[in-house]
């Protein structure tokens, strides 16, 4: 690539100004027009497109967000740990579950455990 003269900018440069001055949503052709009437200079469509994501890659950018958001790591963690141990219930467990469940009919009533266990099943 050429070095610009002394005393003249590089166009990388005029792209830079062109999009400070207009901003990052200014259309291809109004930056090519700024640069064409601010410094006399002609530049691609393509030498444009190149140069934005060049400058975009460097930091001087409109945050771009594109595509799907990822997903967090801790919740695929916590997912792939389900997958892994999402065996039968243990016999133990089992026991565990009736005892409770045997404590809330002793404290609340046989009737009231039967809605609840069927307004759950519904929802």
């Amino acid at each position: 690539m050429a070095k610009p003269r002394k005393g003249e900018k590089s166009k990388t440069a005029m792209v830079a100004e062109a999009l400070e001055t207009l901003g990052w949503d200014a259309k291809n052709e109004a930056l090519l027009e700024h640069i064409q009437n601010t410094y006399g200079v002609a530049i691609t469509k393509s030498h444009l497109s190149q140069t934005k994501s060049i400058l975009r890659r460097k930091g001087n950018k409109k945050p771009g967000k594109r595509g799907r958001p990822r997903k967090s790591s801790k919740a695929g963690a916590v997912k792939a740990a389900k997958a892994s141990t999402s065996s039968a219930p243990s016999f133990d467990d089992l026991l565990t579950l009736l005892n409770s469940i045997s404590k809330l009919r002793e404290q609340y009533g046989e009737d009231h455990l039967q809605k609840a266990v069927k307004a759950v099943l519904k929802s």
